[in-house]
């Protein structure tokens, strides 16, 4: 049996946002979709146009702020980040998605290790119909995080072209 959601870490999904709405409302549909049962949504939205997905969703765990005046990206990052309560937090683009045990798999790092501070993911790049592993090792990097097997995560893409949206955001750390 495992513990009720009031018995673990609150995880803050900031999810910093630009007139994406078609992504944004999957992204969020993605972490709604968690098996992981405790975290907040900080959906930071810099074009002021994002509402609507949010009330369409209609979700007390999303949490949505309009930037006023427009901040920019790197604040945009910041201020979803400022506005986060979770003991952990992870970023996701608006355009990326998370598999469903996302989560619970990164949450059960932290979990058993308490002693980590930063927990990272390998990720996919959709292409049309199908998932292709994007991380590669780098040379000459070693780390002492704890990387999560491949499938976990995976960045969106767009699937006309099979580029990835964005840089990937599978990456968790403590507040």
């Amino acid at each position: 049996m495992s513990a009720p959601a009031s018995d673990r870490p609150l995880v803050s999904v900031c999810i910093p946002t630009f007139r994406r709405p078609v992504q944004l409302e999957q992204a969020l549909r993605s972490v709604l979709a968690q098996t992981y049962p405790n975290f907040e949504i900080v959906v930071s939205d810099d074009s002021g146009d994002q509402e609507q997905v949010v009330r369409r969703l209609d979700d007390a765990r999303i949490h949505y702020f309009r930037n006023e005046p427009h901040a920019g990206m790197a604040a945009n990052f910041n201020l979803s980040l400022d506005r986060a309560g979770g003991e952990l937090i992870g970023f996701l683009h608006d355009d990326d998605r998370w598999l469903p045990q996302f989560l619970e798999r990164v949450v059960g790092h932290f979990t058993t290790d308490p002693a980590l501070d930063l927990v990272f993911t390998n990720h996919y790049l959709e292409r049309a119909d199908r998932l292709s592993p994007s991380c590669r090792q780098v040379p000459g990097f070693s780390s002492t995080a704890a990387p999560l097997s491949a499938g976990c995560g995976f960045s969106g893409a767009h699937a006309s072209s099979g580029m990835a949206a964005g840089a990937p955001t599978p990456t968790h750390l403590h507040q």
